[in-house]
């Protein structure tokens, strides 16, 4: 992986680990190129600053692919005033990006990303995945998964081209550090599992579809009609529920008292039924409104 950074400015910056950075630099190749995209940044995002506050716009490439016929950077942005640092470096972060720089002609493309992290504590940046899909997913010119970790879940970005304008087309969060896998459905979308929160106990779960429409990059999520839950609980409340035979509730009822321990098997998410588990074999149906209202959940369930 290739770090390195460049600053717009006469003033040197003081930190010993940006220079360290551009000591590890040995691709010359790469370096122009990398010199390149943070300009082409640079002149993108700080024309227009107001003088009346001087200081330095600096950059620094945390992720790096080399690719035969373009390069994909992942860069972070500081700036810097020009007198004595006050405070610490999330206090300047002021957004991360990616740019694309194509051969030949060096041209080069930069998107923000709504990944608004300061990733400046990630010495080697191994839980930052930069993926280049282009060929997988036969999108051109480019098609990139960024996978960058939050405080409660993982942002996946994709970035390629809508009408020749790099952009960043849509996000997906997650509860999976690797990052949401998708598949390409049919040449006009791509399909996947993501996280998911289930209306009956109100856990996280990874079992939730998402579709991406590849001609308006629109995200639906589509929720089965049939999910699994597999939650142990116990009744709150005595009820009757319907028990199922042959798959399907019939007539008889079954008492279940205060405190017997279920297991929450399925919920039939188009008719709100939830199916139950009573001492491990009997099964049982009841509304999903008595499940919310008899059954034991988690305090932190929504």
């Amino acid at each position: 992986m290739l770090m390195t950074t460049f600053c717009k400015t006469r003033l040197a910056y003081s930190f010993g680990f940006f220079a360290l950075l551009l000591l590890s630099c040995k691709d010359q190749g790469a370096q122009v190129r990398t010199k390149d995209a943070i300009s082409s940044l640079h002149q993108t995002y700080t024309s227009g600053v107001s003088s009346t506050k001087p200081g330095k716009s600096c950059f620094i490439v945390r992720k790096h692919l080399e690719k035969p016929s373009y390069s994909i950077f992942f860069i972070s942005r500081y700036d810097l005033p020009r007198d004595t640092l006050v405070y610490d470096s999330s206090h300047y972060f002021t957004g991360n990006y990616i740019t694309v720089t194509r051969s030949p002609g060096n041209a080069t493309d930069t998107a923000k990303v709504e990944d608004e992290e300061d990733h400046s504590g990630c010495f080697t940046c191994a839980d930052i995945i930069l993926a280049d899909l282009t060929d997988s997913f036969h999108i051109r010119p480019v098609f990139i998964q960024l996978v960058t970790a939050g405080e409660d879940l993982t942002l996946n970005s994709f970035i390629g081209y809508r009408r020749g304008r790099l952009e960043e087309l849509f996000t997906l969060g997650d509860t999976e550090e690797e990052g949401v896998v998708l598949k390409k459905t049919d040449d006009s979308s791509l399909s996947g599992m993501t996280y998911g929160i289930d209306e009956v106990v109100g856990l996280i779960g990874h079992n939730y579809p998402v579709r991406v429409d590849l001609r308006t990059f629109t995200v639906s999520h589509p929720l089965p009609s049939l999910q699994y839950i597999g939650f142990r609980t116990a009744a709150t409340e005595d009820f009757k529920a319907y028990r199922i035979m042959n798959g399907q509730a019939g007539n008889m009822l079954i008492s279940v008292r205060q405190g017997d321990s279920l297991t929450i098997d399925t919920f039939y998410r188009a008719r709100q039924r939830v199916g139950l588990l009573v001492g491990d074999s009997v099964k049982v149906e009841i509304k999903l409104e008595t499940a919310r209202k008899k059954l034991w959940r988690p305090p932190a369930a929504g």
